[in-house]
């Protein structure tokens, strides 16, 4: 089991957070199942909305469709954050997990990781330091060959609580300190962490930090806002993809993503509404 160099703990964060609420109760443990589940007993308990959830190792991490999520300890952020629907101002549910991506896409660029942006629905991918390509420019101008070299650092996923009702939880996962080693053979060619991508070490509770800060902020932004920004952070918006689903499966033109977080893609028979679920999305060549 490797030590964490840099522990999340409550003293750190708090040496660090800048935010109003944010993160300012902290719930901090050394291995749970997974923060998204404890998080959601705490939110039937009362914790206040902005709380968040912290592990240094989750023994039962996922990902979207169930996938698992490794995460092991020390070596990433695995965080939870409770959200009260009243307490929030701007953007409905379904555009939380898109929010909380690019929130972790600007804190990486913060912190040196420049060729980053969003794979839809709500993944963050990233060039890795040694590609020898370091890049300032918006995803949508990145050539389609730096997209595909592009490796999974981030993952958001959302859980709507049905007791106690108007209360969301988004589970947020970064790889930070990870070597190529420390990824099992199956990843080995699609994950990254944030050092290999900054080429440095980034200290844990600086980069969550930096996280909260972004996402406290854009759930006060306007639709328009935030629509923005999901365009031009996204790796996926204005490229040839192949959707995947339980249906079959078509190539088509991605356009826009809607308010509620769904990709509008111009296939053979028209423009399609892409929702999460069961479908996948992968970009082609042209």
């Amino acid at each position: 089991m490797k030590r964490s160099p840099d522990p999340i703990t409550p003293d750190a964060l708090s040496g660090c957070i800048v935010t109003r609420t944010l993160g300012r109760t902290h719930f901090a443990f050394g291995s749970v199942t997974t923060t998204m589940e404890v998080a959601s007993r705490l939110a039937k308990a009362g914790a206040p909305h902005g709380s968040i959830v912290t592990a240094e190792h989750q023994t039962a991490g996922r990902g979207r469709r169930g996938r698992r999520w490794i995460s092991e300890p020390g070596l990433g952020i695995w965080c939870s954050v409770l959200l009260r629907a009243e307490e929030c101002a701007g953007p409905a549910a379904p555009a939380l997990g898109l929010i909380a991506a690019c929130s972790v896409v600007q804190a990486a660029r913060t912190n040196g990781v420049l060729c980053t942006g969003v794979k839809w629905p709500n993944d963050v991918h990233a060039l890795e330091h040694s590609a020898g390509m370091p890049c300032g420019d918006p995803p949508a101008k990145w050539p389609n060959e730096w997209v595909r070299s592009a490796r999974k650092i981030a993952g958001v996923l959302v859980e709507t609580s049905k007791e106690p009702s108007g209360c969301f939880v988004v589970g947020i996962g970064v790889n930070v300190h990870h070597s190529r080693s420390d990824f099992p053979s199956e990843l080995s060619s699609s994950a990254s962490s944030v050092d290999l991508c900054a080429g440095r070490n980034v200290a844990r509770p600086a980069l969550l930090a930096d996280v909260l800060c972004c996402f406290e902020e854009r759930l006060g932004w306007s639709e328009a806002m935030v629509r923005s920004e999901w365009h031009r952070e996204s790796l996926t918006i204005g490229r040839r993809v192949e959707v995947s689903g339980p249906h079959g499966s078509f190539i088509g033109q991605a356009e826009a993503i809607d308010v509620d977080g769904a990709l509008k893609v111009n296939g053979p028979s028209g423009i399609a509404r892409v929702t999460g679920g069961e479908t996948t999305v992968r970009c082609v060549s042209d």
